[in-house]
């Protein structure tokens, strides 16, 4: 093995790189360890590939679980797949390019310079055409990496434009309970209100909420008693009519118990 296997350049800050900042989030400093000696051993490998049936190897190798090499491989977008169950690093592949162009140039520059000696290359013009058929092949695998990653580069801006669209539409969106509360109506029971016109099946739309809404502002009650009474008399909706009628119900229930309480013994106290 060659010296110069063990060379690739490598970003002061690579840290600062929102996939490798999810990846230390979730596995800490151990998966991004886990991330370089990955690296490391794309880089001393043919092509700048690895298959996934050596993962467990150095999983065992570099005492960490075939899991979390495999999490930090498929899970984080640092990794690209082929048809022939093969990953490799396309960032990784795009820094080796000029390395690799020079090292290929050097190796077909001595074999035409060997075959100019023995006769086989007689002038210029066949040796560009060596050196053209040479360089082929190292340039469409460069040229294959460099169209994956702007493919992957624009799916990741599609589906983080898709996230925050719908973020948009999910602020934007009504919400039946937090309309509620906002009136001052208990967080509790709101949520018990909700169970009960589950369970009758009413629907919490936005024009519901504003009916609703129109009765407790013609009701002689703040929101929260008016929905309170609501829950304890299992009403899917609200008016003010049923709270004025429920509250003469008790007046007259207290009113009838307090002349309850003056008679004693047949004689009635006034």
């Amino acid at each position: 093995m060659t010296k110069d296997v063990f060379w690739f350049t490598h970003d002061a800050n690579a840290t600062d790189d929102e996939k490798i900042m999810l990846l230390i989030d979730q596995l800490g400093l151990e998966g991004y360890g886990i991330y370089w000696v990955l690296i490391e051993k794309l880089r001393s490998s043919d092509q700048f590939k690895l298959s996934f049936t050596i993962v467990p190897i150095l999983a065992r190798r570099y005492n960490t679980t075939t899991e979390k090499m495999m999490t930090v491989v498929r899970q984080y977008n640092l990794f690209e797949f082929d048809d022939e169950n093969f990953f490799f690093s396309p960032s990784l592949i795009i820094r080796m390019q000029k390395w690799v162009d020079k090292k290929e140039k050097n190796s077909i520059a001595g074999k035409i310079s060997a075959q100019k000696r023995l006769g086989l290359i007689n002038n210029k013009f066949e040796s560009q055409q060596v050196f053209n058929t040479c360089s082929t092949s190292v340039q469409h695998m460069f040229n294959k990496c460099s169209t994956r990653i702007e493919q992957n580069r624009i799916e990741q801006n599609r589906i983080e434009q898709n996230r925050i669209e719908q973020n948009r539409i999910e602020e934007n969106k009504f919400s039946f309970r937090k309309a509620l509360i906002k009136l001052g109506i208990d967080e509790q029971i709101v949520d018990d209100w909700i169970i009960v016109r589950k369970n009758k099946k009413a629907s919490n739309t936005e024009t519901a909420y504003n009916s609703i809404k129109k009765q407790i502002d013609q009701c002689n009650a703040n929101a929260n008693e008016c929905i309170k009474m609501a829950v304890e008399h299992s009403w899917q909706g609200f008016k003010s009519e049923w709270y004025d009628n429920e509250i003469k119900k008790q007046s007259i229930n207290i009113d009838a118990l307090n002349n309850d309480n003056k008679k004693i013994n047949g004689v009635e106290y006034k």
